[in-house]
């Protein structure tokens, strides 16, 4: 079909203040966003998860469809953890980021950061998240876009059960939609498919790269894809520095056997406070072993270091806890 006849057969509406294209004949319909915006004036829960390959295009996408929802959207609804999440809904903000409150409707993006953290501990904090949207539905409406690479990288109970939606990136531009349907009579998970998606990037007359990374504009362009690659930037930055600290912390206490570790934290035994069921507590130890021999353990070796304790030295603790009985 030539472009002459092509344009003669699409209309135009205005969606969020986007042009967006209809043809009954064609088949070009804005139906996703139609399904959500009916889902969301029914005050219904709706998480979208986004997937495919690096570089594809999912975050762009995750961020233009909550524009044409709400026309309001900006990047201080884009979150990376549960934490910033809790901050976003209950009208708290970064560092930096000017004051924003979410009201009924407005979108949410959880990006993904598996790149950055690990994915037990991100699938834990989405899983709150959702659980905190789907809560807020009485009050609240706000749908939640997740670009992921992919969708085994979540929850379990998360990608069967609290997702509505199953967006797969084919290409830039292109992707496919599925409505995500567990059976209420077996454990079985249905994948629909329910239609194409093709679109242009937004802002696309303002700049025509596919991408800011590279862009010797970057730090100064005010586009929302600019200001969305300035964020992620900041704040993966913080977390590479997290983890480069977790990282010589782990580097540190390699050089000292478990046994010598052990050693110093029984030596601090005097100043340990006690839980209610008898056992020092774990950060008490954590911060003591940092405070008295400058050595950074993650939380999850002090744990170890605390059991080995107790199996080494069980009078110690016997009788508190029967005390504490």
């Amino acid at each position: 079909m030539s472009l002459e006849l092509l344009q003669e057969k699409l209309k135009w509406r205005n969606i969020g203040g986007y042009a967006v294209a209809e043809s009954r004949e064609l088949g070009i319909a804005p139906y996703f966003l139609n399904t959500i915006g009916y889902r969301i004036n029914r005050r219904m829960a709706t998480n979208v998860v986004i997937t495919g390959e690096p570089g594809i295009g999912k975050s762009y996408l995750a961020t233009d469809i909550p524009r044409i929802l709400h026309k309001d959207f900006s990047v201080e609804q884009v979150v990376y953890t549960h934490h910033q999440y809790m901050d976003l809904i209950t009208g708290h903000t970064l560092v930096g980021d000017p004051p924003h409150s979410l009201k009924m409707g407005e979108p949410i993006v959880f990006d993904e950061p598996s790149y950055a953290i690990g994915h037990r501990e991100w699938a834990q904090q989405l899983n709150k998240v959702i659980v905190k949207t789907i809560e807020s539905q009485r009050f609240l409406v706000h749908p939640l876009f997740i670009p992921v690479v992919n969708k085994s990288l979540l929850d379990v109970v998360v990608r069967s059960y609290l997702l509505q939606y199953q967006v797969i990136m084919k290409d830039k531009s292109y992707g496919t939609v599925y409505r995500i349907s567990p059976s209420q009579f077996t454990g079985k998970i249905y994948n629909r498919k329910m239609c194409d998606l093709y679109y242009n990037l937004l802002d696309i007359d303002q700049c025509d790269r596919e991408s800011c990374l590279g862009c010797r504009r970057l730090q100064t362009c005010m586009i929302f894809r600019a200001q969305y690659e300035r964020r992620k930037q900041a704040i993966s930055g913080e977390r590479y520095e997290k983890g480069r600290e977790v990282t010589e912390a782990k580097v540190q206490a390699a050089k000292v056997s478990e046994e010598e570790l052990e050693e110093k934290l029984y030596s601090l035994r005097d100043r340990f406070v006690y839980t209610t069921h008898g056992f020092p507590d774990t950060v008490i130890c954590e911060l003591l072993l940092q405070e008295e021999y400058n050595l950074k353990i993650p939380r999850g070796d002090v744990e170890r270091l605390k059991r080995r304790m107790i199996l080494h030295h069980p009078e110690l603790f016997r009788g508190r806890r029967k005390s504490q009985e």
